[in-house]
């Protein structure tokens, strides 16, 4: 056994791709310290792959601080074998965050056990390196079901990383399964991104896709405590999202939603990866089609594939496949084989081009339709007894709105559809006065009332009657109701001679004879077509003394005289007599 052991030692390669510092003389126990940083240094510049530091080492340091190596000019790969007693560090003292990133030296690596973790996975690139600027520091890849490995069809549970974290029934404090900080420190500008969490999903197949899916499965419900008895039981937040900043918007966000610097949610759509389009000073377009969608001869397509083809103008066309043969019943055959040459395409929206073994049918003019932004469903079955019900789907109660609450101004419209803002079920309405209390709900209420028509409504409390009431509705019929009708003020706000209300038919058509209310200071008469019919007189209260004040037309009665105001503020009075 001596004999093995000392061979082994003997035959020990002097370059090896991955060793034990110690391997190399270097001792790590405080014993040589110039020398050992020295021949790390050395050793750095040699630009080994993986290099092992033994468990309990000293890392070469000053007094105070360890010693950083700077002969790095390629990738290594720095993996402690347990705890080591000192290790380097680049600090990031900027604003507080206090934190020591293990630092081997410029674009180093490390693997490292009680470093800020349990496991530390580290680097830092602190002096303009050129290679391993666009590596990851860690990276798990994972490629399920190859060509050579047609998998298990319906097998679920293929995954690259797995978390799983348990808060026991004795935890006390905050629990996270992940806690990801990226604190950005740059001061550059656009173009200088920082981005803490981005996600690249691409999709060139026919799966159904989900780039990002949350679940929140309660198993044990608690009823909510209102907090009488000192105890508040559990809540649930499936998202939260907070954003601390300071300082004004850019002042055009006032009037204008495309001038915003800041957004909580930002969702971008478009057509990006198909391709874009040009469009020359003459006017004419040209299309720049993506490889990946253009037409390609000889090749495969899989049922109902599209692709993209620009006829002459340079407009843009969809097109999806299926093969001659194809058999809705069975889905087959699957793929076939597109011509030799480019077929004579048919750009006319339904028409079918033939293309070797495929057929192509044109979609009409390209579009990059995103049929829901945001879409909201879920278990409710009210017929069996089990509802699920949401309270609010929208709501915001602290913060000051100095634009709008929906601001559509920009909006772009397709311009073959009719331009609706929302829609909205019959009997669904406006809450125009809530104040966010129990007592100031449904008051007064805006909306399409079954049986009425487009109406206005008011409960009792807003009324004072105790009853509620429709003071104003206009029917599908088109007819009108008001409840009071006022019109301008005695010093003739209002236009002489103004049609103040018109009679239509329910088309919008001029009916035969038409009638009109016309405003004639300070009366509103009544006509059919051109034929004034007089002043509407207005009823009054009785007035107390020839001198209330009235109108001139306006008229009122009691039991024993008919009251009239000849001109303003001064009643005349005749008394009713039986015959």
């Amino acid at each position: 056994m001596a004999r093995a052991e000392n061979n082994t030692q003997k035959i020990l390669p002097k370059k090896v791709d991955t060793k034990s510092l110690p391997d190399f003389g270097i001792k790590l126990d405080d014993s040589r310290i110039s020398a050992d940083f020295s021949d790390i240094d050395s050793l750095w510049s040699k630009n080994p792959k993986m290099v092992y530091i033994p468990t309990g080492a000293i890392w070469p340091h000053n007094g105070s601080s360890a010693l950083i190596p700077s002969g790095n000019t390629r990738n290594i790969i720095v993996q402690a074998q347990g705890e080591i007693n000192l290790w380097p560090s680049y600090p990031v003292t900027d604003y507080g965050i206090g934190f020591p990133v293990p630092y081997f030296g410029n674009g180093v690596s490390s693997i490292l056990y009680g470093a800020n973790a349990a496991i530390a996975f580290s680097r830092v690139d602190a002096n303009g390196i050129n290679f391993n600027a666009s590596l990851p520091n860690v990276a798990y890849n994972y490629v399920a079901d190859t060509t050579k490995e047609p998998g298990n069809a319906g097998s679920p549970g293929m995954l690259n990383i797995n978390i799983h974290t348990v808060a026991g029934r004795n935890k006390k404090g905050m629990e996270s399964g992940v806690n990801d900080i990226f604190d950005s420190l740059s001061l550059g500008g656009f173009g200088d991104d920082d981005v803490q969490d981005w996600h690249h999903m691409g999709i060139y197949g026919t799966d159904w896709t989900w780039s990002n899916i949350q679940e929140v499965n309660q198993y044990v419900p608690f009823y909510f405590s209102t907090g009488v008895d000192g105890k508040y039981n559990q809540a649930t937040y499936i998202n939260e999202e907070d954003f601390a900043t300071g300082g004004p918007e850019n002042s055009k966000s006032s009037y204008d939603p495309t001038q915003f610097n800041r957004k909580m949610f930002w969702l971008a759509h478009g057509y990006g990866t198909m391709g874009y389009g040009t469009v020359e000073a003459s006017g004419n377009k040209t299309a720049h089609i993506a490889d990946a969608v253009t037409w390609k001869a000889s090749t495969s397509y899989h049922r109902y594939q599209e692709i993209i083809v620009a006829d002459q103008s340079g407009q843009p066309f969809t097109f999806y496949v299926l093969s001659k043969s194809y058999d809705s019943s069975s889905g087959n055959p699957a793929s076939d084989t597109s011509g030799s040459s480019a077929p004579a395409w048919k750009f006319i929206k339904g028409a079918t081009t033939t293309d070797g073994s495929l057929v192509w049918t044109c979609v009409g003019q390209f579009t990059a339709d995103l049929g829901e932004v945001f879409g909201i469903g879920g278990d409710n079955s009210p017929n069996t007894g089990w509802v699920a019900r949401i309270g609010t789907l929208m709501s915001e109660d602290t913060d000051y709105i100095y634009d709008a609450l929906f601001d559509f101004s920009k909006a772009a419209f397709d311009p073959s559809v009719t331009h609706v803002f929302t829609r909205m079920q019959k009997d669904m309405f406006l809450d125009l006065t809530a104040d966010g209390t129990q007592a100031g709900q449904n008051n007064r209420l805006l909306g399409y009332k079954s049986g009425v028509g487009l109406a206005y409504t008011l409960n009792g409390a807003a009324n004072g009657t105790g009853t509620a009431s429709t003071p104003f509705y206009v029917s599908d019929s088109g007819a009108t109701k008001m409840s009071a009708f006022s019109v301008g003020s005695d010093t003739g706000s209002i236009t002489n001679g103004r049609e103040i209300l018109r009679s239509l038919n329910i088309d919008g058509s001029v009916p035969s004879k038409q009638i009109s209310l016309r405003y004639s200071y300070p009366d509103l008469h009544m006509y059919i077509d051109s034929i004034d019919l007089g002043n509407i007189v207005r009823r009054v209260d009785v007035p107390g003394s020839s001198s209330s004040s009235c109108s001139k037309g306006d008229i009122s009665q009691d039991h024993s005289y008919l009251y009239i105001c000849v001109t303003s503020n001064s009643w005349k009075r005749s008394a009713l007599e039986s015959w």
